[in-house]
């Protein structure tokens, strides 16, 4: 109804503004609730994306296609898990937080 491109960049944005506003949480419950509404947008990325790949590669390439889409998300991961205890020390848990409105600009 909205067309794929254009709900996958709100999922992005979804994403990343309630990633931003959990450096702003001032409790609990905050943080609760803005977590919860950025996996909203993690979740749909993927899925939406996912769809994308299904419709625009040909389909000789659409598992492979498929496959570096579900990867590259792992790597991220696994990036993030690396990267956060070493700027953590340094800019806290409310600026790791702040990293993750990056994804909006892009």
């Amino acid at each position: 109804r909205y067309g794929r491109v254009k709900m996958l960049t709100m999922t992005i944005l979804m994403f990343a503004v309630f990633t931003g506003l959990c450096a702003f949480s001032q409790g609990y419950w905050d943080l609760l609730t803005y977590r919860t509404l950025a996996g909203v947008g993690l979740g749909g990325e993927f899925g939406i994306g996912m769809a994308l790949i299904a419709e625009t590669w040909p389909a000789q390439q659409r598992n492979r296609a498929s496959a570096w889409v579900g990867m590259g998300w792992q790597l991220g991961v696994l990036l993030a898990a690396i990267i956060a205890p070493l700027l953590l020390p340094v800019i806290g848990w409310r600026g790791i937080f702040l990293i993750g409105l990056l994804p909006a600009l892009f």
